[in-house]
């Protein structure tokens, strides 16, 4: 029985043991909750820190106050920062609890166990922890609420230090009982706008109504008087300092409270001065700027952002001949845009309103609904509403515009036959030059005889031979085909889109064109060369020249035959207006040949005075009719003008390569033996031998036969002038063979 009980009592024992150790170990952590609240606590009561450090230190410490403080790691999250402890790792054993701050979920606090604990309530995690994580966390959140509210509070407070400390307003209030007035309080500030300090005024507040400028006194009574029935008032005077100088003020009042009659009043007023100098400026300078709106030597237009005119000056009625009545409250797309233009004038307006300028030309309406031209330069403007605008200025440009196309015009046109010019068709053949316009034909045209029509008539006629051609030219194309004058005699003709055979259809109509002038005074001809591009790949410029090559191959066949009748034409010409007529030829004719054959000279040498015989005075072609068929003596300036027959019949001579073999003889042909004659002054030997034959030949019939300006002479009485002129004007030699083969005929 004495062990029995014995066992018993040492059982009760380790019971009560067991029972005081479990005690003791919730003891503990009782211990540690109050530990942590106390921390928690002391951590947010110190003002001096930043929550940042507050939730700093916790991440570190919080650990420490759980089962398994080794093994026990950190993180506190708040509005997107985050706080780790030193041995901060995620696992998967883990309790948290959010932060609440004013009712928003603000953070959280999360406790990790970083080895896995045999379970006890939740797991490896006390059930009391849990409750101890969520009270830190209310705990936290109502201080950070706090330190929040308070930080914010400290911060307003010190703004509104800052504020009335900083503000140059004169801040005051009184109490008003049946217009008796007791001023309450005023700042500092009415020192430095006045110059008497806050304490002055208060015990002389009567004084003010001395200080305020006499012809603002009855608008301040009145601001007073009215404050008895108004809850607030605004109003501007005039108030001297204590150097007698005046501020302008703007007083703002305000009614606090109302109660048995008696008036709480506080109010503010600041100096604007300054402000009443800007305004009364801007005032003088809007006026001098609506005197330059108004006389401004441009177009000037105020529109907003959907085109209606808001202000337009007189420059502007004078160029769309709208009257301003009419321009301002209409619209821009009523009364000048052209409805082809609207869409570009709606999306300039929204590019200028967003902050572009722009400036260009363009095509506008007048009133009389005619076109004219106008130089744009726009901005915005910020508008009396707050909106922005347009300010448009204009030009007329219209004779700018006109001269400018007229310079375009010449740039790109031959002055003399209004065709296209070698620059434009350059241009052309670079932008026509694509697949889409295939195939292209160019045809090359080039004038025969042109220099001799210049030699002989004159450049008038050669130029009226080139504009006789170009319109030819011009008459075969269609609208889509150009032609253009390419050199002095050359002409090009562009064919986008013509096929060959269609091409060399109107190069037969040209030439056909061209044969219908045979018998005119300036008979056309011309040479054509015609080539083709087909495939892209073909290079324009060769085709060019191909049709070039072609064209001047035509010209050496066709050049000489268009010479001669040429100079046929000029012969008949020469014949109808002088008295050089086809007699007077033949019979120069027969005579050179009786010569030739009397000084024996060859075949080539008598073909050669026969062709000088017929042309030595075909530079008379170019003399007016009127010296060359005047009766009587010539002037001094007519017979300067007829000795220049010599010259230009060199020139029409050498045109031609057929005639060019006699053109120096031409040219000699009223040399003198002694070199007293025209136009070089050669003498004796230095004279073409057959210049020296065709002058006696030519004074022999010139003499025997009637003229405009002598009656013939006989034969006997010829041939001793020319005896007589031997050695002076004529070759000795030469002469005496004339005078014995005419003799011996008798």
């Amino acid at each position: 029985m004495t062990k029995k009980v014995n066992l018993s009592e040492r059982m009760k024992q380790k019971l009560r043991n067991n029972k005081l150790r479990e005690t003791n170990e919730k003891l503990r952590e009782r211990i540690k909750e109050l530990n942590a609240f106390y921390y928690i606590s002391e951590l947010v009561r110190d003002k001096s820190r930043s929550i940042d450090d507050i939730l700093k230190k916790l991440s570190g410490k919080i650990g420490s106050f759980w089962q398994y403080p080794d093994i026990a790691a950190a993180r506190i999250v708040f509005r997107d920062k985050e706080f780790l402890s030193s041995n901060f790792k995620q696992s998967s054993w883990k309790q948290s609890s959010k932060i609440i701050v004013d009712g928003v979920e603000s953070g959280e606090i999360e406790i990790y166990y970083l080895e896995e604990k045999p379970e006890e309530a939740e797991g490896p995690f006390l059930h009391e922890e849990k409750m101890l994580l969520d009270a830190l966390s209310n705990i936290l959140g109502e201080a950070l609420e706090n330190r929040t509210a308070a930080r914010e509070l400290e911060k307003s407070n010190q703004r509104l230090d800052i504020l009335i400390s900083q503000t140059p307003s004169v801040i005051y209030s009184y109490t008003s009982v049946e217009d008796n007035f007791e001023l309450n309080y005023i700042n500092k500030n009415v020192n430095n706008l006045l110059g008497i300090s806050s304490n002055d005024f208060k015990e002389h507040p009567d004084k003010y109504l001395e200080w305020i400028h006499p012809d603002d006194k009855d608008l301040f009574l009145h601001k007073l008087r009215k404050i008895t029935y108004a809850d607030k008032s605004i109003d501007e005077y005039r108030i001297m300092d204590r150097q007698g100088n005046y501020h302008w003020v703007r007083d703002y009042q305000k009614v606090c409270s109302r109660e048995n009659n008696i008036i709480e009043v506080v109010g503010s007023f600041w100096d604007i001065t300054q402000y009443k100098l800007v305004q009364q400026e801007l005032e003088r300078s809007e006026k001098r700027y609506r005197t330059i709106f108004d006389s401004a030597p441009m177009g000037i237009m105020i529109e907003d952002k959907h085109g209606n005119i808001l202000a337009a000056n007189d420059k502007l009625s004078d160029i769309t001949g709208y009257a301003k009545s009419e321009l301002e409250g209409d619209n821009v797309f009523n009364l000048m845009v052209l409805p082809k233009d609207r869409e570009i004038a709606e999306e300039n307006i929204r590019r200028i309103i967003a902050g572009e300028d722009l400036e260009f030309d363009i095509l506008s309406l007048k009133k009389s609904d005619q076109k004219h031209y106008t130089h744009l330069k726009e901005t915005s403007i910020l508008l009396g509403n707050g909106e922005k605008g347009v300010l448009s200025m204009q030009i007329d440009i219209n004779d700018r515009i006109e001269q400018e196309k007229e310079i375009k015009y010449l740039l790109y046109r031959d002055v003399l036959t209004d065709l296209y010019n070698r620059r434009f068709i350059k241009e052309e053949l670079e932008r026509l030059d694509s697949s889409r316009q295939l195939p292209i034909s160019i045809i090359m045209a080039d004038i025969n005889g042109l220099k001799i029509i210049n030699d002989s008539y004159g450049h008038s006629a050669g130029d009226e031979l080139l504009i006789k051609t170009a319109e030819i030219l011009k008459s075969e194309l269609r609208q889509e085909e150009l032609v253009a004058r390419y050199g002095g005699d050359e002409f090009i003709i562009l064919l986008p889109q013509t096929s060959k055979t269609e091409a060399q259809l109107i190069l037969n109509r040209i030439k056909e064109s061209c044969r219908e002038t045979e018998e005119d005074k300036l008979p056309i001809s011309i040479s054509l060369g015609l080539a083709v591009k087909e495939n892209e790949e073909d290079d324009l410029n060769e085709v060019l020249k191909r049709a070039d090559d072609l064209m001047y191959q035509n010209k050496l066949l066709a050049s000489r035959s268009s010479k001669s009748k040429i100079v046929s034409s000029l012969l008949g010409s020469l014949k109808a207006k002088s008295d050089e007529t086809q007699e007077h030829a033949l019979r120069m004719i027969s005579l050179a040949s009786e010569l030739a054959e009397e000084l024996g000279l060859s075949n080539s040498e008598i073909n050669r005075l026969s062709l000088l015989a017929t042309l030595h005075d075909i530079g008379k072609t170019t003399i007016s009719e009127k010296i060359l068929t005047k009766k009587g003596k010539l002037n001094k300036d007519e017979w300067k003008i007829m000795k220049e027959h010599c010259e230009r019949g060199y020139k029409i001579a050498s045109s031609s390569e057929e005639f060019a073999l006699v053109a120096d003889e031409i040219l000699t042909h009223h040399e003198y033996w002694d070199g007293s004659g025209y136009p070089r002054g050669l003498y004796a030997d230095s004279i073409p031998y057959l210049a020296r034959v065709i002058s006696i030949i030519d004074a022999y019939d010139v003499m025997t036969n009637d003229r405009s300006y002598s009656p013939a002479v006989t034969k006997e009485e010829a041939l001793k002038e020319i005896e007589r002129c031997a050695g002076s004007q004529f070759d000795p030699e030469l002469a005496a063979a004339f005078i014995k083969m005419i003799r011996s005929r008798n």
